[in-house]
């Protein structure tokens, strides 16, 4: 389980902490950072439906048990259903003394350093190796 996020030390001082809590449900843990809390905010609560090894795949879940990754902005762990993805997503808020010492942020996708730093948008689709390969025509001379 991973459940730490790494931040630059210099921009800690504009990290919102938050309550200091897992998504988990209503039931209130005793330790909410602790082994049981943590298995409670990967389950929805116990709520997802754990896979079968006779196969068929990942359950379903109901649209209410679907929404329990949405709640409040903060910083932590979103865990997301089982359906969606087996990664978890990370939320890290930072407060507004960030935006009124660096300005607006904007995403300059021409920028070299930008690029540089996604390199996954260089890879092609999937859907590129499934598309038909473009085909040569020769023509002969009579």
């Amino acid at each position: 389980r991973i459940d730490y996020t790494l931040v630059d030390r210099s921009l800690l001082e504009f990290v919102e902490k938050g309550e200091g809590t897992l998504r988990c449900g209503p039931t209130p843990y005793d330790n909410p950072l602790g082994e049981e809390a943590a298995l409670m905010a990967a389950t929805a609560n116990g709520m997802f439906e754990s896979g079968t090894f006779a196969g068929g795949g990942i359950a379903s879940a109901p649209k209410s048990v679907l929404d329990t990754q949405f709640g409040p902005t903060h910083t932590g762990m979103i865990y997301t259903p089982p359906s969606y993805s087996d990664h978890i997503a990370v939320s890290l808020v930072f407060n507004d003394r960030l935006v009124s010492l660096m300005g607006v942020f904007t995403l300059d996708e021409k920028d070299a350093a930008t690029r540089k730093s996604q390199p996954h948008k260089k890879q092609r689709s999937i859907a590129s190796f499934l598309a038909p390969k473009e085909s040569v025509v020769c023509q002969s001379s009579s």
